[in-house]
C-alpha cells in the first residue's frame, strides 16, 4: 500500500510495523493482522474483537488491537511532537527496546496483552535518530509520547545507533567517527541495588554515558592518515559482548563476541580491469568461552572457541621461558566433528574441565564431548535423542561427569552424563526436573549452583555413591529484591567459610556463603549476616561497574587466596582477600559489613583470558594485522601476550607497610627465572613515581614535621628493605640504575647505599657478573684511574674463578676507556696477566702516559659489556682492511670487536695472547672465545 514519498527506516513491534516516511515527515503505523475469525469455530469471537479500530490521535493507542486483515494503518505527523528540536526533521533510525522481565505475583493481576479486548496497550521505549543528527530515548505510552529524554549524541552529531539488549547498552555512532556507549539502566534514586525496578513505571530514567570508543585512542596513534569518516552502521553481536562498527573508510570490531562477522562491501570506485560487483565477506573470529558460559573452569584456563574448533592454552605446562615467549606455540587446536557442526551450527556453549583434559561443546541441539588423552570426540548414538535435547543453561564438568542444564520434551532438567558411558539419554546418571528455565550453572568443589528464570538460586550437593553420581537438593533462595531481570545475570559464584567446610553440614552452606553476581556489568557482592531473630540478612555492595567477566581464586598464594579479579575493558581490578568473611568487620553505625575496597588495578593493552597463579602471569591474546600492497585483503594473526602481576601485589603490600606479607608472597615466586626481573620492575616503578613527585627545587624549606611525614609516606625505603630479604637484591639495584636516567642515580643511591659499597659486596659474595654491571655505574661517578683499578681487581677475580667470557668483556671495557691501548696494557701488567719473562715490545714512537689528560671517557653513554646490554657498534676506524705493519707489509686481520695489535704483539705486546691461551686451555674458555681469535 502507498505510505508516502521515501522511507527513512523500518521498525517492528510485537503487533505492528513502524515505517518512517521522509515526505511528509511522519511515522506510519501498520498493524499486523490478528484475531481473524475461524469460519469453522462454534464459539463466536469476544465482543469488540472485530472492527474495533478507531483513530485516537497520535498516541500508542492508535495501534490496533484485535484487528483482522481489513484493518487500516495510521499516520503520526512529527510536527505534533513539540519536544523535537529543529524543524522539518525526519526519522533516520528507530529501534525498539524490550522491557525488563518482571516477575508476576499471586495477588497482582496479569497485565493485558497487546491483543487483549480491553483495548489497553503496553508502553514501549525506543531509541530514535533524527535527520539532524540528534538521538533521543522515547517513551510511548497510553497518553502518547509522554517524555523525551536527553540527547545521546554528545553534541557530535549522531549518524547510526545500535542496541545491545543483553548488556543493556546503547551505542551511538557520531559524525567524527567516535562511538558513545550509554547504560540503559543506570542507578535510580531510591534503588540502592542500581538495577531496574520491578515495578513498571510510566517514565524512563535517562541513560548515562558509559564510555566512548575511538579508533585513534584504541590504537594510541596520532597518524594524520588515520581517517575513518563518519559511522555508517553499528551492529552488536547476539551475545552482546562485541560491537562491529562500519565507517565510511573502513570497519573495526571491539571485544570478543560472535564467531563470524558478515561485511557487505560496495564496489571499488576505480575498478582495475573488469567491473566488480558488491561482495559479501565472512570474517571468522575467536572468542573467549567465558562470554557464553561463565564457569570457574572456563575462567581458570585460556579457552577460546571458533565456529569449527576450540583452542586450549597449554603453556601452563611449559617451562617459564616458554610461557613468556610470544613466539612459543602453546595453543592446541581441537577440531569439532564436522558431522555435528553441519547439523547444529553455531556452537553456543563450550566448557573445559578443571584439569583441562575434558571438553564439551553444545550447538543448536544436542552436545558432544572430547577427551584430550585419547583425542576422540563422543557423539550421541541416536540422532533423534540429539535433536530432542537442547542445552539452555550451560554445562560444567565435575571429575569425569558432565552436568548439563537442558530442556527435554518441554521439561527443564539437570542431567548428568558420564564420560565413560555411551552418550544416550537412557545412560544419564541422574535427571532432576526444574520448575523454571535454568539460566546459569556453576560448580564449586562438590556444590552445584543453579540460577533459574524465576529469580531463584538453587544449591545441590554432588555425591558419589555406590550406584553412581547423584544430586541432593540442599536449599534455594529467591532474589526478587536484588535482581529485577534474571536474564541479565551473566555470572555467579560463592565462597563457603572454612569453618563451615570443616565442621558444618553441607545443607547449611547456602545460609553462610558469600555470593557474587555479575548483573548488567555490575559486580555485586552479597554477604550473609544473621540478625537478632536468627534470620539471614544479606549486605549488598556493588564492587564495580562495566565488568565484562570476573574470576575468583579460592585457593591461592598469600593474600591471593579468596581474591576476586575483574576485567572492565581497560584494567584488571583485584580485591585481595575480599571473600574471606571471617576477616570482615561489622560497621555498627550502618549495621552492615564494612565495604570491600579495591586493592590493585593493573592496566593492560590486550584481552586477558586467564591467570597463571603459580607463575605470576596474566595470559591474554592480541591480534596482529599485516597489510601488503600486493594483496586486496588484510592478514590477521592471533598472538599470545603476557603480563607480570607479582610487582603490583608487592607494591600494594609495601605501600601499606605490610613487609611480612610481601616477603611471604614473594617467596612463593623466588624460584622463577624472571623473579629478579619482577623485582626490578617494582623498584623502577616506585623510583620513577617518587622521583617525579619530588619537587626539583623547593621554594621554601620543609619543616621537620613535614620531612617526617614525607619519609613516612615514602615507599622506596620500604622496597629497598624488602629487597634485602633476597639474594637478587644487588642485581636488581644495578639493573634498575642502568634503566634509569643518570640524573636520578643520586636519589636512588641515597636510599640503597653507595655504589662503591655495593660493588664491594658483589666481589666478596662472588657475584662477579653483577659486579661487572656496577663498573659501568662507577665509571660515571668516579675518576678514570679508579675505574681501571676496579676493573683490574674484577679481572683478577674472574681469572681465578675461570670466568673467561667475563674476562673477555672486561678487556673490551678497558680498551673502550682508551683506544691507544695503554690503559689495557697497564691493567694487564698490574693484574699479572702477562706471561713470565714477558718483555714489552720496542716501539720507536713516543707513547703517552697511561693517565694523560688526553684520555677521553664517555660520561653519558659508557661502553657496555656483552651479556648485560646490547653490544655497541664497532668504531669506524676498526672496519676495513688492516693497516700496514711496521715493516710495510699488511698487518694481521682483526675483527671489529678487538683492538688492533701489531704483528709482533699477537702473542706478546698487550698480553692478550697469554690470557687467550689460558682461556682456550680450559673447557669454559673454549666456548664462545673463538670469534675473538
Amino acid at each position: 500500500m502507498p505510505v508516502g514519498d521515501g522511507v527513512g527506516c523500518v521498525c517492528t513491534t510485537p503487533d505492528s510495523l513502524l515505517v518512517a516516511i521522509l515526505d511528509p515527515p511522519s511515522l506510519r503505523i501498520v498493524p499486523f493482522p490478528s484475531f481473524a475469525p475461524d469460519p469453522f469455530a462454534r464459539t463466536p469471537p469476544p465482543p469488540g474483537a472485530l472492527n474495533t479500530h478507531q483513530r485516537r490521535g497520535s498516541t500508542w493507542n492508535a495501534l490496533s488491537h484485535g484487528m483482522n486483515q481489513r484493518g487500516e494503518s495510521e499516520a503520526v505527523v512529527l510536527d505534533d511532537w513539540r519536544w523535537l528540536i529543529g524543524n522539518d526533521v525526519t526519522i533516520s533510525a528507530l529501534t525498539l527496546l524490550s522491557q525488563p522481565r518482571t516477575l508476576p505475583t499471586d495477588d497482582s493481576p496479569t497485565p493485558p496483552s497487546p491483543s487483549s479486548s480491553s483495548g489497553e496497550s503496553t508502553p514501549h521505549n525506543f531509541i530514535m535518530l533524527t535527520s539532524d543528527g540528534r538521538v533521543y530515548m522515547v517513551h510511548w505510552g497510553e497518553e502518547g509520547v509522554e517524555e523525551q529524554e536527553r540527547e545521546l549524541n554528545r553534541a557530535k552529531g549522531g549518524s547510526a545507533i545500535g542496541v545491545s539488549e543483553k548488556m543493556a547498552l546503547v551505542s551511538v555512532g557520531c559524525e567524527d567517527g567516535s562511538i558513545a556507549v550509554y547504560n540503559l539502566y543506570p542507578a535510580l534514586p531510591g534503588h540502592p541495588s542500581a538495577f531496574p525496578s520491578t515495578t513498571p513505571s510510566p517514565l524512563i530514567s535517562p541513560p548515562t554515558i558509559s564510555h566512548v570508543l575511538s579508533l585513534r585512542a584504541s590504537l594510541n596513534s596520532t597518524a594524520s592518515g588515520l581517517e575513518t569518516g563518519r559511522v555508517e552502521c553499528l551492529a552488536w553481536t547476539s551475545d552482546g559482548y562485541a560491537l562491529a562498527v562500519g565507517w565510511r573508510l573502513g570497519w573495526s570490531f571491539w571485544s570478543p563476541g560472535n564467531l563470524e562477522l558478515f561485511v557487505l562491501c560496495p564496489p571499488p570506485v576505480h575498478p582495475k580491469k573488469k567491473p566488480h560487483d558488491e561482495q559479501l565477506f565472512v570474517i571468522p573470529f575467536a572468542k573467549s568461552a567465558v562470554t557464553a558460559l561463565h564457569t570457574p573452569d572456563n575462567t581458570k584456563h585460556a579457552f577460546l572457541q571458533m565456529d569449527d574448533r576450540v583452542l586450549v592454552y597449554r603453556g601452563a605446562d611449559q617451562p617459564d621461558m616458554s610461557v613468556i615467549n610470544p613466539e612459543s606455540d602453546v595453543w592446541q587446536h581441537i577440531k569439532i566433528p564436522a558431522s555435528y557442526i553441519a547439523l547444529h551450527h553455531p556452537i553456543r556453549y563450550a566448557v573445559i574441565s578443571n584439569d583441562a583434559r575434558l571438553i564439551a561443546v553444545a550447538g543448536r541441539r544436542g552436545l558432544t564431548h572430547y577427551n584430550a588423552l585419547s583425542g576422540r570426540w563422543k557423539l550421541f548414538e541416536s540422532e533423534k535423542e540429539e535433536e530432542q535435547l537442547r542445552v539452555v543453561g550451560g554445562m560444567a564438568w565435575w571429575s569425569n561427569v558432565l552436568i548439563v542444564a537442558c530442556i527435554d520434551a518441554g521439561v527443564y532438567q539437570i542431567r548428568l552424563f558420564s564420560r565413560d558411558k555411551p552418550l544416550t539419554l537412557t545412560d544419564s546418571l541422574e535427571v532432576v526436573a526444574l520448575d523454571s528455565e535454568p539460566l546459569l550453572i556453576s560448580v564449586f568443589d562438590s556444590s552445584l549452583l543453579v540460577y533459574t528464570a524465576d529469580n531463584t538460586f538453587h544449591h545441590f550437593l554432588i555425591r558419589q555413591t555406590k550406584t553412581g553420581t547423584r544430586l541432593r537438593a540442599c536449599g534455594s533462595i529467591g532474589f526478587e529484591g536484588v535482581v529485577a531481570d534474571p536474564t541479565k545475570v551473566r555470572g555467579m559464584s560463592w565462597l563457603v567459610p572454612k569453618s563451615q567446610q570443616r565442621f558444618g553440614d553441607p545443607a547449611d552452606d547456602l545460609n553462610v556463603a558469600t555470593i557474587i553476581f555479575l548483573i548488567n556489568g555490575k559486580l555485586v557482592l552479597l554477604r550473609p549476616r544473621r540478625s537478632a531473630h536468627e534470620e539471614v540478612k544479606y549486605d549488598l555492595q556493588i564492587l564495580a561497574d562495566r565488568i565484562e567477566f570476573y574470576w575468583t581464586h579460592l585457593s591461592g598464594i598469600g593474600t591471593l587466596e579468596n581474591s576476586l579479579w575483574g576485567w572492565d575493558g581497560q584494567q584488571i581490578r583485584i580485591w585481595l582477600d575480599a571473600l574471606t568473611i571471617e576477616k570482615v568487620k561489622v560497621d555498627e553505625k550502618r549495621d552492615a559489613y564494612e565495604s570491600v575496597v579495591e586493592s590493585v588495578g593493573i592496566a593492560i593493552d590486550f584481552y586477558p583470558l586467564a591467570v597463571l597463579m603459580d607463575k605470576g602471569i596474566i595470559i591474554g591474546v592480541d591480534q596482529e594485522t599485516s597489510l601488503r600492497r600486493s594483496l586486496d585483503f588484510a592478514i590477521f594473526r592471533i598472538i599470545t601476550t603476557t603480563h607480570l602481576f607479582i610487582h603490583h601485589v608487592l607494591r600494594f603490600h609495601l605501600t601499606r607497610n605490610q613487609r611480612k606479607e610481601a616477603v611471604q608472597f614473594a617467596s612463593h615466586y623466588s624460584n622463577l627465572v624472571y623473579f629478579a626481573h619482577a623485582l626490578e620492575i617494582l623498584l623502577h616503578a616506585v623510583l620513577e613515581d617518587e622521583a617525579d613527585a619530588r619537587p626539583s627545587r623547593p621554594s621554601t624549606p620543609s619543616s621537620p614535621s613535614q620531612r617526617a611525614e614525607e619519609e613516612e609516606a615514602a615507599v622506596l625505603p620500604r622496597v629497598v628493605e624488602f629487597l634485602d630479604h633476597f639474594d637478587e637484591a644487588l642485581q636488581v639495584v644495578v639493573g634498575c640504575a642502568r634503566k634509569t636516567e643518570v640524573a636520578r642515580w643520586s636519589f636512588l643511591f641515597d636510599v640503597v647505599g653507595k655504589p662503591r659499597d655495593l660493588f664491594e659486596k658483589c666481589i666478596s659474595a662472588g657475584f662477579l657478573k653483577v659486579a661487572a654491571s656496577y663498573l659501568l655505574v662507577l665509571h660515571n661517578l668516579e675518576p678514570l684511574e679508579q675505574s681501571s683499578r676496579d676493573t683490574v681487581r674484577l679481572l683478577k677475580a674472574a681469572m681465578a674463578a675461570g670466568e673467561w667470557m667475563l674476562c673477555r668483556e672486561l678487556l673490551r671495557f678497558l680498551y673502550s676507556l682508551d683506544r691507544s691501548g695503554m690503559v689495557l696494557r697497564t691493567a694487564l701488567s698490574e693484574g699479572s696477566a702477562l706471561p713470565p719473562g714477558y718483555l714489552a715490545p720496542v716501539d720507536d714512537t713516543e707513547e703517552e702516559e697511561p693517565y694523560s689528560p688526553t684520555f677521553r671517557r664517555a660520561i653519558s653513554s659508557p661502553s657496555t659489556m656483552h651479556g648485560f646490554q646490547d653490544e655497541p657498534a664497532a668504531p669506524a676506524d676498526t672496519v676495513g682492511p688492516p693497516p700496514p705493519g711496521p715493516n710495510g707489509r699488511p698487518g694481521p686481520f682483526r675483527t671489529p670487536s678487538m683492538p688492533f695489535l701489531p704483528e709482533r704483539s699477537i702473542v706478546g705486546g698487550l698480553g692478550l695472547g697469554s690470557l687467550f691461551e689460558r682461556a682456550f686451555s680450559s673447557p669454559e674458555g673454549s666456548r664462545g672465545s673463538s670469534p675473538s681469535r
